[in-house]
């Protein structure tokens, strides 16, 4: 069989060719880029960002809330997601997950908050933020397999889209997703060409299911809306002081991260639900007896 009667095999041919001389183009630019990236990640300033996620999977497209990020170095971050009155703010002193909306918080301190993980971004991770952006920031810029793969838009900036080498895809689904049984095929992020700050990442895989079950082929994608460096914030910002009504529940020492999640979401929507009943009896006690 020749190329001519074939012609699909010869565009496959060619791709690998077509490919590395794409890369080949960026070439000379990929050394400055680093080096801004490694001055990015060390200079501790504040970075904000709003991210959206969109995740397709088995023929479906979900989109998850917005959640507005300020985080600052290792070991401190906040996230805001508005639209269910809930924050997460972690500091060196520990991580409280506040519900504005039934008035209670879950705070991890102390030992407990020591205990889950041996690094900042590890309790971080463990407190529900994946990936930590403190993580994504050094890798990107600790990466030496990392090219250029073409040049993009991400909310309204040009970018160079880098991608992460095949070798390496295993060492960054843990950058990514932490300890989950998942395989990554690719992985791209979208990098400021100015303030090189991150603007978009996505990435493809497949996810297995527990006690072999069927696995499911997957794409995330996380636009970085407004990505802006060196924002002014409180001094209190990262510890968050709760209101003096609040209830507070102690993250236990040693305890899973699902299990005291899953306690915690439980008794939000208990007191959710006595919050409501409490308003109906009320309003009740308020009408006037029928005549």
């Amino acid at each position: 069989m020749t190329a001519r009667r074939c012609p699909a095999l010869a565009a496959a041919a060619l791709l690998p060719i077509l490919a590395s001389h794409v890369f080949a183009a960026y070439e000379n630019v990929l050394p400055g880029v680093r080096d801004g990236l490694k001055a990015f990640a060390a200079d501790g300033k504040v970075r904000h960002c709003v991210i959206r996620v969109k995740v397709e999977a088995q023929g479906q497209t979900r989109e998850q809330p917005d959640q507005e990020i300020w985080y600052q170095g290792d070991d401190r971050l906040r996230a805001d997601l508005s639209t269910q009155n809930f924050v997460l703010a972690v500091s060196p002193e520990g991580g409280t997950l506040f519900s504005a909306q039934a008035g209670l918080a879950l705070v991890a301190r102390g030992e407990a908050f020591e205990k889950l993980g041996e690094s900042a971004p590890d309790r971080q991770r463990n407190l529900g933020v994946n990936p930590p952006l403190c993580v994504l920031d050094r890798a990107l810029a600790e990466e030496a397999t990392l090219s250029i793969e073409r040049e993009s838009a991400f909310d309204g900036r040009d970018c160079w889209v880098m991608t992460v080498a095949p070798e390496r895809l295993e060492a960054w689904s843990k950058i990514i997703l932490g300890e989950q049984p998942v395989t990554l095929s690719a992985v791209h992020i979208g990098v400021d060409k100015q303030d090189f700050l991150v603007r978009g990442l996505d990435f493809t895989g497949t996810q297995f299911a527990p006690n072999g079950g069927p696995t499911t082929d997957f794409k995330v994608t996380l636009a970085y809306l407004g990505a802006e460096n060196g924002v002014e914030v409180p001094e209190s910002f990262f510890a968050l002081e709760l209101p003096e009504d609040a209830e507070v529940m102690e993250w236990r020492a040693g305890a899973k991260t699902e299990e005291m999640l899953v306690e915690f979401v439980q008794a939000v929507v208990r007191r959710l639900e006595e919050q409501g009943k409490a308003q109906i009896d009320d309003e009740a006690a308020g009408q006037e007896p029928p005549q």
